[in-house]
């Protein structure tokens, strides 16, 4: 049994599991009654939220008499004291009594929402707290501290990928990458690419000016029938054209390009 003097946090069970709301709703717990799941969430709140310091110094006293999972008035869970008041009328009676021997009240932490209960820590000059006020301050505690622990981790794994010059100089050679290159190297490979480029440009010489002019021409150049070999009347046979459609717009003859049609007989 823990000494009344090494209690630090006195906690009222069934008042704070009404005002914190915890439940098995998210949890797995089978067996029992659904007051006993309740109760053993609770107890796994507490166990989530509360240092290892904190567990040895806390004390959850429950009404009923006994503790389903061993039979006795009194068991530990994970470091935590969780009495039931077998031999009380009631929880309340328990809590005084508690609060009454404790041999340092000053440092005592009483958590219920019951004024006979606050009353109690009050006349032995003990701290007290809402349930659910106690119950939030944990919370918040806990989010705290998960959001610390994710940035250190962070922070840690930043540093596991930072490299010393040496360890980057011993990796790169593991895998064959030149880890850097001299001056000298690297403005001697500057200086052959830049010869490279303009020996390549000297060998582009521009061809003669009779091509250039041939070159120009055909660029403004259109296709026509004049151009092609051939006279007009022999490019109208190939078409199935007259000679007089022929030289029509492209528009024009629209209707007589789009299949099928019979070729038209030359005139004559």
């Amino acid at each position: 049994m823990i000494a009344a003097e090494m209690i630090r946090f006195l906690i009222d069970g069934y008042n704070f599991l009404n005002a914190s709301g915890i439940d098995t709703q998210d949890q797995i717990f089978h067996g029992g009654t659904s007051l006993e799941r309740n109760r053993l969430a609770l107890l796994d709140f507490l166990v989530g939220h509360l240092t290892p310091e904190e567990l040895t110094g806390t004390v959850v006293v429950f009404d009923g008499r006994y503790s389903p999972w061993s039979n006795t008035e009194q068991f530990t869970y994970h470091g935590l004291i969780v009495r039931f008041a077998a031999r009380y009328p009631d929880a309340d009676s328990l809590l005084e009594e508690i609060i009454r021997e404790h041999t340092s009240p000053k440092r005592l932490t009483v958590i219920s929402s019951d004024h006979r209960i606050q009353r109690a820590a009050h006349r032995r000059r003990a701290r007290f707290i809402d349930s659910d006020v106690w119950y939030r301050k944990l919370c918040a505690r806990h989010a705290h501290r998960m959001q610390t622990t994710q940035q250190v981790q962070v922070t840690a794994d930043k540093e596991e990928l930072e490299l010393s010059p040496e360890d980057l100089e011993s990796w790169l050679q593991e895998f064959a990458v030149p880890s850097k290159m001299s001056n000298d190297s690297a403005s001697a490979s500057s200086e052959a690419i830049l010869a490279k480029d303009q020996d390549s440009g000297n060998n582009l010489q521009p061809p003669p000016q009779g091509q250039q002019d041939d070159m120009r021409d055909a660029d403004n150049k259109s296709l026509d029938v004049n151009m092609v070999p051939g006279s007009v009347e022999e490019w109208a046979e190939r078409l199935g054209l007259s000679p007089e459609e022929l030289n029509l717009p492209l528009d024009s003859l629209e209707d007589d390009l789009n299949p099928p049609k019979k070729a038209r007989q030359r005139k004559k």
